[in-house]
């Protein structure tokens, strides 16, 4: 028996040096390691690569989306008046506006009074003027708004409130060389008689074709030229289409070929 407890006695002082650590050294280690890994402490501690804290809220009432109207942000953090504010309803002081006739040199002319805010659209902190007044639309310029310079064309309105407009002259008015037509457009006269067969207001000019022959140019306004120059009791010689004006030639076209507007070159009476 003795034999057999000798090794056993040999192990267990060993064994009875060995002693457990403090109480929570464990438990630092652990926390401290976790730390210096970048992993959250136990205890709610920052970690190492925390983000920085959030910027506190700004004052109440002073933010960008819940100021009051017609205030901003002071530098101690309370609302401050504004002049005027995106926010307020859109004011026109148009309605105001004037318009009186004068003349330059002759012309006839339209000038506009305009009238403009003459300040902010607020009236204090969290009230916006509603409407524009005359007393708010005090700032005034005048302004040329329409001159009636274009032959056979009149100015109407121009006057008050009513702003000006243009519409055909009335016929026969004298405009550059002839008379003004119905649609105001600016027919030449000519003064020949050899023309007399066709209505006033229709010759637009006289000539000599290349063949030698004297003509009385007509503009119509349908038909062929055939017929427009039989109704004067002469023939076509030639007839091209009318261009954006009346008495502009375009494109040549056939005697007998019907169209809206041409212009048909007769052969003057005194020559047949």
């Amino acid at each position: 028996m003795r034999r057999l407890l000798s090794p056993l006695l040999l192990v267990l002082p060993a064994c009875a040096e060995i002693t457990p650590p403090p109480d929570g050294a464990v438990s630092r280690l652990t926390d401290d390691a976790l730390v210096g890994g970048g992993m959250p402490r136990r205890d709610g501690g920052a970690a190492a690569f925390d983000a920085a804290p959030p910027p506190p809220p700004p004052p109440e009432g002073c933010g960008a989306a819940d100021a009051p109207l017609c205030a901003a942000c002071g530098a101690d953090g309370t609302p401050q008046p504004l002049a005027d504010d995106p926010r307020c309803p859109a004011l026109d002081c148009s309605i105001f506006d004037t318009f009186v006739r004068t003349t330059e040199g002759g012309t006839e002319i339209c000038v506009r009074t305009r009238f403009a805010p003459a300040g902010g659209r607020c009236l204090a902190v969290g009230r916006c003027r509603e409407a524009a007044d005359a007393a708010w639309c005090a700032d005034r310029t005048a302004e040329e708004a329409a001159r009636a310079d274009r032959p056979c064309q009149a100015m109407q309105g121009c006057a008050g409130s009513t702003p000006p407009s243009f519409a055909p002259a009335p016929e026969g008015t004298p405009c550059e060389g002839g008379r003004c037509d119905a649609e105001g457009a600016c027919l030449p006269v000519v003064d020949d008689d050899r023309c007399d067969p066709w209505a006033a207001g229709t010759v637009c000019r006289t000539g000599v074709h290349i063949n030698g022959e004297s003509y009385c140019e007509v503009a119509t306004d349908g038909g062929s030229c055939f017929d427009a120059c039989g109704a004067g009791g002469s023939y076509c010689i030639a007839a091209r289409a009318a261009g954006p004006g009346v008495c502009e030639a375009g494109a040549e076209r056939g005697c007998i070929e019907a169209g809206a507007a041409q212009l048909c070159w007769c052969r003057v009476r005194s020559e047949q």
